[in-house]
């Protein structure tokens, strides 16, 4: 790709193809925005994160092949996170430094990490999911909503506040359906 910059405008002057362009039917069309309005949003302009286009391609990749679209999506926004230098520490107790336990619950605190919490609390998470999240591993439904709801949490806190228009275009397009982890 050759861009000719001048000031804030950009001319793009050659591009070459790496592959077959991806079809993203239906849901995986809408997760697919979403997809590109966290990479705008996060990122600086003409910043090179070769680990998160690689990232990107990997996930266009498995919503074109069908794959959980819920677990796709928090495998991406987790990768972002670490590509922009946000990582989540996914690991350790953020006050004690100890390890995660699956069975514990954790409140995720934006700067700090995962801390102890009771199972009743407002936002509580499984360790196990945490965990999962971690380790590459798909959790059940009830994690990937709870994972679903950390990640808004953390992207909402680098987005300085706000929110994604994607969650409201997302929000309508499901409002009339059965709800599925998204």
């Amino acid at each position: 790709m050759d861009l000719l910059l001048r000031g804030e405008m950009a001319t793009l002057t050659a591009v070459e193809a790496v592959g077959a362009s991806t079809r993203l039917p239906g849901d995986a069309g809408l997760a697919g925005l979403y997809l590109n309005e966290l990479v705008v949003r996060l990122t600086g302009r003409q910043d090179p994160y070769p680990r998160l286009f690689d990232a990107y391609a990997r996930t266009l990749a498995r919503l074109a092949a069908g794959e959980s679209l819920a677990w796709s999506l928090r495998r991406f926004e987790r990768d972002l996170l670490e590509a922009i230098g946000y990582g989540l520490q996914l690991q350790h107790e953020a006050d004690s430094g100890e390890p995660l336990e699956a069975e514990a619950c954790y409140r995720y605190l934006v700067e700090e990490g995962a801390v102890r919490c009771a199972a009743s609390s407002p936002h509580a998470l499984r360790g196990s999911d945490l965990l999962a999240l971690g380790q590459d591993r798909m959790p059940d439904n009830s994690g990937l909503k709870s994972l679903r709801d950390m990640m808004r949490e953390v992207i909402r806190f680098h987005l300085g506040g706000g929110e994604l228009r994607a969650w409201r275009v997302l929000a309508m397009a499901v409002s009339g359906r059965p709800r599925t982890p998204d």
